[in-house]
């Protein structure tokens, strides 16, 4: 099997690396070593992380005189593989965050029969394990604590990118110290990541908003969210708030929309199809007679 999906190969080895754009993937062979092919500058990060890659092959990107799908084609090459059935998750031979441009893996190999494989391991991934399932309620319970943050610090006047570090600044202190040195970070630098994305006021209604050119207000809607990353998971938790008392007409809105959430809720159990989870949804808000206003940034 040949991985090119850095999500992937964390699920499969524990190896959480950044894939930028330079190409990297994971060689599961059906006898011989699992080995991981990449830029120079992972060979002594793959032994520190994990201990179920056996062989680690690199390249040096800079300088670079020989293409690294080049170096790839010869290790596969070493490996006894140039002739085999090899699965593979994308024929490029590479799935770099940044991009890549260059000749593809199967271009490089052309005796060896390259099958489309990349549905094995998203499959996989798609039951959780009781392990996969308590990361991801460790992640929410500090998603909780960041949104709480923010609740707390939202005041009128202030900017929304202030109360974001704050809040994300106090909570990642308090997770960190409550977790001590078996918590570390693999996907980012800061452990709690809170805000509102510009998404204050008027800019509620524009998904992804980013940031917003004024400070909060009185009766403002804000759309704060946080996420966690705990061991390779992250629990994205957002909630819609009301800055001081909510008008008639929020109060209703916000009303219908937790009766919708609370219907999909109750609906969801082993053997139901997501489909039917959203209609249970959908069906509060036809007989609001809100249907209309249920779009990705209202829903």
């Amino acid at each position: 099997m040949y991985l090119t999906n850095a999500t992937s190969i964390f699920y499969l080895t524990g190896y959480s690396f950044i894939s930028t754009e330079r190409p990297a993937a994971l060689i599961i062979p059906l006898d011989g070593k699992i080995t991981f092919m990449g830029p120079l500058l992972e060979k002594d990060h793959v032994p520190i992380k994990t201990k179920l890659i056996e062989e680690v092959k690199t390249y040096l990107d800079y300088p670079g005189e020989k293409h690294p799908i080049e170096h790839f084609a010869e290790f596969l090459k070493e490996m006894g593989l140039a002739k085999k059935r090899i699965g593979i998750d994308n024929k490029a031979g590479t799935s770099a965050m940044w991009g890549y441009k260059g000749p593809p893996i199967t271009r490089k190999l052309p005796e060896a029969k390259f099958v489309d494989m990349a549905d094995l391991v998203p499959k996989m991934r798609l039951v959780k394990s009781s392990a996969e399932i308590a990361l991801m309620k460790e992640s929410a319970k500090w998603a909780n604590l960041a949104v709480s943050l923010l609740q707390e610090y939202v005041t009128e006047g202030a900017w929304d990118v202030e109360v974001a570090l704050a809040a994300s600044l106090d909570a990642s202190g308090i997770m960190k110290k409550t977790l001590g040195v078996g918590y570390e970070p693999l996907r980012s630098i800061f452990p709690v990541s809170a805000g509102f994305r510009g998404q204050i006021g008027e800019m509620s209604a524009i998904p992804h908003a980013i940031g917003t050119g004024r400070r909060i207000r009185d009766g403002d809607v804000i759309i704060a969210e946080a996420g966690v990353e705990i061991g390779g998971y992250s629990c994205e938790l957002e909630r819609t708030m009301i800055v001081g008392k909510p008008s008639a007409k929020q109060k209703r809105y916000f009303q219908v929309m937790t009766k919708a959430q609370e219907a999909a809720i109750q609906k969801i159990r082993d053997g139901v199809e997501c489909s039917e989870v959203d209609k249970a949804s959908i069906n509060v808000f036809k007989k609001a007679g809100l249907i209309h206003l249920v779009r990705h940034h209202t829903g």
